[in-house]
């Protein structure tokens, strides 16, 4: 697993960038047709197994939306998971959730997707070869890319 950690005053900026330019110019549509005050009970859950990451990137997601938004993290970054295995819980405000829903899913998708292709690769080139990542990356991902090459056991 990953030594790797990205900052909090990163993951910050990130998810903050994000959840702008998702919402704008009109925000969550589906949102604005809900009650603002009601509450709800939601579980992140794993549609295929593998690696899971971007847990931090998720829970800052929805803090930056509502502080009050609780986000618990059930599985631990980096580890092995199993189809329609609960990730996180996620209780709160409807809205505010909805709101971030797309972008935290993104990240946990995203971040998954690449440490579980590199564990993957790891798996199969054995102890002799090292999975290294380059500098192919994404525009203003980089960091979050290297970090799950990282995650998924890849140097």
């Amino acid at each position: 697993m990953s030594k790797i950690k990205l900052s909090k005053k990163y993951i910050y900026k990130v998810c903050k960038d994000a959840l702008k330019e998702d919402l704008y110019p009109s925000g969550d549509i589906t949102s604005k047709l809900l009650k603002n005050t009601k509450k709800i009970n939601a579980k992140v859950i794993s549609n295929t197994s593998g690696i899971v990451g971007g847990l931090e990137l998720a829970k800052q997601t929805f803090k930056i939306l509502d502080k009050k938004i609780l986000f618990k993290i059930k599985k631990k970054e980096g580890s092995k998971i199993k189809k329609k295995q609960v990730v996180a819980e996620i209780q709160g405000n409807v809205k505010n959730i909805l709101s971030g829903e797309r972008v935290a899913l993104n990240f946990l998708s995203h971040v998954s997707g690449i440490a579980t292709k590199t564990n993957n690769f790891v798996r199969i080139a054995g102890k002799k070869t090292k999975i290294c990542c380059t500098r192919k990356t994404i525009p203003g991902l980089r960091a979050i890319q290297k970090y799950a090459v990282k995650l998924g056991g890849g140097g």
